[in-house]
Parts: structure tokens; C-alpha cells; sequence
């Protein structure tokens, strides 16, 4: 599968801020996120999805179309694909969650939890 994401850019840790922002900005009308998030300014909701791009860098991988981030797509492993508080802790996914404060993240966490 590699070599049909060669043509792809692969993102960097420099890249999460803005990879945040373009996913906020992209699911600014969904209906969960909605729900979730509220009246949330942008930057506040790019915490919300730079939390997911952090923890698929460090488990997965995250790539766009090209450097100037049109699009992104993030993903990891069935064997990590749960993000399990020692996962989320080492990846370094919590602290911008930690920035949306406790309210709108207990709020969240019904998202990132598979139905058991």
C-alpha cells in the first residue's frame, strides 16, 4: 500500500496545527461536531481534531494531497485504532484536547470510544 501514497504528502509534526484547522474547517457543519462543540471559535475546534492527527502520526499515518494541506486523511491500525488513555497519553493527543477544557471534552469522548 505504500507505494500508492508515494504520491502523497506525508504530514509532520509541524503540519498538526494546520491539519487541525482543515478539519474543523471541513466538518464545520456536521451534525455531531456540531453538537459537541457548540459555538466553539475555530481555533477552539482545531484542538478537537489535532488531537486524532497526533495520535495517527505517532501510531499510524496522516497524509494530504499535497504541503498545502487540501484535504487530510488519518488512520491507525485495528490493533491501536482505540484510543486508550495510555495510547492518547504517549502520543501526545491529550493536550490539545486539554485545551478545550473538561466540559466540551467529556462532551467528546462518546466520539472517540467504540461501542462496547
Amino acid at each position: 500500500m505504500s507505494g500508492q501514497l508515494d504520491s502523497l504528502y506525508r504530514l509532520q509534526k509541524t503540519d498538526v496545527r494546520r491539519a487541525g484547522t482543515v478539519l474543523a474547517e471541513a466538518f464545520e457543519q456536521d451534525p455531531v461536531w456540531t453538537a459537541t462543540m457548540g459555538e466553539l471559535p475555530l481555533e477552539k475546534r482545531a484542538y478537537a481534531f489535532e488531537t486524532p492527527v497526533r495520535y495517527c502520526l505517532h501510531y499510524g499515518g496522516v497524509y494530504a494531497p499535497s504541503e498545502r494541506l487540501e484535504g487530510v486523511a488519518a488512520w491507525a491500525p485495528g490493533e491501536v485504532a482505540e484510543m486508550t488513555f495510555w495510547r492518547v497519553l504517549r502520543s501526545g493527543s491529550m493536550w490539545p484536547g486539554m485545551k478545550l477544557g473538561a466540559k466540551v471534552a467529556r462532551k467528546m469522548m462518546p466520539v472517540f470510544q467504540p461501542d462496547k
